[in-house]
This record gives C-alpha cells, sequence and structure tokens, in this order.
C-alpha cells in the first residue's frame, strides 16, 4: 500500500478479490477505487452483483465494463501480441478489458489475488486429487501386466467416448508416473501421441519436468504431505509460469503496475507451514473462510467458488465464434509444416460441438499456440498486428 500513485483493486466479486478490497479500505483515508469485468448477455458469469455489494457497503468508487465474443474477435490478434508467449490462458481477455478500465480512470497500481487458492488450498480438484492419490498408490503397487491392462482397456474406451481422465489415470499408473501434474495440463501424454505428428510424437514427456520439481521438494521436505507436494508444484510451476505471468504481461500492456499481496513471502511461509487435516478439514480454503468471518460478507465468504473465467466454452460451441477459432488453428503454419495432427484436432472440436466432452481448454490452447506461432516465429501478419 505504499506509492506516490493512485491505488485500486481488481473486483471479481469473489471471497479473495473482496477481502482484498475490505482491508485496502481499512488502511486508506478515502475511498478506494474497484474494477470489475463483466460479460454481455451471459448471466451465467455474471458476478458483478457481488462486486457491487462490495464496492457499495465500503463506499468504494465502482468502475465496471462489459464485453463481448465479438471484442475477443477483434482483440485477439493483439492479445497473442501482449501475451508474448502462447499463454493460452483465456482469463486474459477479460484481465486485459479490466486492466485497460483501471489504466482509463488513472489509476496507476492494482491489487490482484493471485496465490490464494494455491495456498488455501481453493480449487475443488486439490481436495480430489489428496483423496484420489491414495487409491492410486495401490494401484501403482499392482503387477505391471494388470496396469497395462487396465491402460489398454481405457484407450480403447477413449475411441468410442473421450473419458479423458480415466485413460491419463491408468497410463501414469502404468508407467509409475505422479498423479498430480498441476492445474495447466492441456493435453496428456496420451492425447498427445494424437495430437501430435511423427516429427514430434513422443520426443518430449511433461513429466520430467514436474518429477524434477517434486524431487527437490521431497529432498528437503521428505515426511510432507500430499496436499504439501501438490501446493509446492503449483508454487513452482503454474503460479510463477502462467497465472503471474499473465498478470504481468497483460497490465504491462496498458501500462499499470500489479501487486500480490497474498505472496508476501513471510505470510506463504506460515501458511504453508499449516498441515492438510486442518486446512481441507472442511472443504476448500477451511482456515481462510473461517478467519474472513466477521469481515467478509457471509454471502460472500460462502457461495459457489466461480473462478474468474470467460464463456470460451460456450462460445466455441457456437458457429460462428467455433469458426474463428478453428481457423487460427487450421491455417496456422504449424499445420502447414506437418506438426499437428488436423483429424484429431477436427474430432475434439466435433466432440465440444456435440457436447459429447468439453475440449475448450484444447481448443483454446491450440488457437494460441498456432496464433503465437504464426506471429512470432513464422512472421505471419507480423505487421499487420504490430
Amino acid at each position: 500500500m505504499m506509492g506516490d500513485v493512485p491505488f485500486g483493486a481488481y473486483l471479481s466479486g469473489g471471497v479473495d478479490s473482496s477481502a482484498i478490497t475490505i482491508l485496502m479500505n481499512d488502511l486508506m483515508n478515502k475511498p478506494i477505487d474497484t474494477f470489475t469485468v463483466s460479460f454481455k448477455n451471459e448471466p451465467d458469469f455474471d458476478e458483478s452483483r457481488y462486486a457491487k455489494q462490495i464496492s457499495k457497503r465500503y463506499q468504494a468508487n465502482y468502475h465496471e465494463i462489459k464485453i463481448s465474443k465479438n471484442d475477443l474477435k477483434k482483440f485477439f490478434d493483439k492479445l497473442i501480441f501482449h501475451q508474448d508467449e502462447p499463454l493460452a490462458d483465456w482469463v486474459c481477455f477479460p484481465l486485459y478489458y479490466a486492466s485497460k478500465l483501471i489504466k482509463d480512470n488513472g489509476v496507476i497500481v492494482a491489487q490482484v489475488g493471485e496465490g490464494s487458492d494455491e495456498l488455501f488450498a481453493g480449487y475443488d480438484g486439490y481436495l480430489q486429487f489428496v483423496s484420489l492419490n491414495k487409491y492410486y498408490e495401490v494401484l501403482k503397487k499392482m503387477p505391471k501386466l494388470i496396469r497395462y491392462c487396465l491402460y489398454r482397456i481405457s484407450a480403447f474406451i477413449y475411441n468410442l467416448w473421450p473419458w479423458r481422465f480415466l485413460v491419463e489415470f491408468f497410463r501414469r499408473a502404468y508407467h509409475e508416473e505422479e498423479l498430480f501434474w498441476g492445474g495447466a495440463i492441456a493435453f496428456s501424454e496420451f492425447e498427445k501421441t494424437k495430437l501430435l505428428t511423427k516429427k514430434l510424437k513422443n520426443r518430449y514427456n511433461s513429466h520430467n519436468i514436474i518429477k524434477k520439481i517434486y524431487n527437490k521438494f521431497d529432498s528437503k521436505f521428505p515426511h510432507r504431505d500430499y496436499l504439501d507436494r501438490m501446493t509446492y508444484l503449483e508454487l513452482k510451476n503454474r503460479l510463477a509460469e502462467l497465472l503471474l505471468m499473465r498478470i504481468d504481461k497483460i497490465s504491462a500492456a496498458v501500462s499499470i503496475e500489479t501487486r500480490v499481496p497474498f505472496l508476501d513471502h513471510k505470510f506463504v511461509t506460515k501458511m504453508l507451514a499449516i498441515p492438510e487435516n486442518i486446512k481441507i478439514s472442511q472443504g476448500t480454503k477451511t482456515i481462510f473462510k473461517k478467519s474472513l468471518q466477521g469481515t467478509v460478507p457471509h454471502n460472500i465468504i460462502y457461495r459457489q467458488k466461480r473462478g474468474f473465467a470467460a464463456p470460451i466454452a460456450k462460445w466455441l460451441k457456437e458457429p460462428r465464434f467455433g469458426k474463428f477459432i478453428m481457423n487460427k488453428i487450421i491455417n496456422s503454419k504449424l499445420i502447414e509444416e506437418d506438426l499437428l495432427n488436423t483429424d484429431y484436432i477436427k474430432k475434439i472440436y466435433s466432440y465440444h460441438k456435440q457436447g459429447k466432452a468439453d475440449f475448450s481448454v484444447q481448443l483454446w490452447t491450440l488457437a494460441n499456440l498456432c496464433a503465437w506461432y504464426d506471429y512470432w516465429i513464422a512472421k505471419k501478419n507480423y505487421k499487420k498486428i504490430k
């Protein structure tokens, strides 16, 4: 909170940004500025009512911008430019417009809630992996032939119905790999065998990266619980290489500075010392939610987590937007250079449109990768974008 320039806060209406806003209000001697982004005609992704609730209660200067898929289509190429690398996180889209809103209102420094979910186990998936790992360890001790048969059966099922997690679960068990690889895996190793052509197939294995991080943690802390291992991986990989990268690059695109109060190193050290049985004793963010009782409104603390996202999965099912994204992929130099399997890409797009499985992350990742490669590597339309 120290600085000679105006301060503000990204406010989604979730528990993290609400807590930051309220604590900022306690420390400042004037109304703070809050900034919210919402989507036009997308009520399932509109959390602005919670952001307005917090802003009104604490007399903040509330600012909001509404965006749509047409805004994304117009901005897509510039998004690729600003990202500088294929981050492939669709949060960068609303994040840019929220950042631009901040800049347009004369605010130079903004607080963000990155790191809270990783420190306090804020994702349901964390709890599921903690529970599942107990059975996974038993599975890995089974005879290799049994594990291989389970893997091949699940691979056969995948060809009939894309049950993505099942086949990767048994594949990892067969190869005796770690179960949890982090929250930023778009394509599993099994799916890579279908996506990549012979030029790239089997040349890279993400587990090698994951295992190095786990080994470093285990050598220093050999008796820590599984959630601690997961958290360390997320802090070293996903948080550092995706979440912090995206906020840094997107905020820099509009010349503002962002700060991450949850990642104060002393605070992080204390949170990492809390054992698993306390941290998730009553679900996600148990201790964080309890600590905020009486400070943050009850309906904000205990409402269902939505996350700061965008309705890309829905938009991809719409013909025009789906075609727009697929054109970014199919017309890419990566396809022309025979590095990606076009048939498989069309297949997962078909699965997504039909509702057989959600491949929105995979399709968005491919669109980002292809557009990034075309602009930065192949120099396609280089002058046009810049």
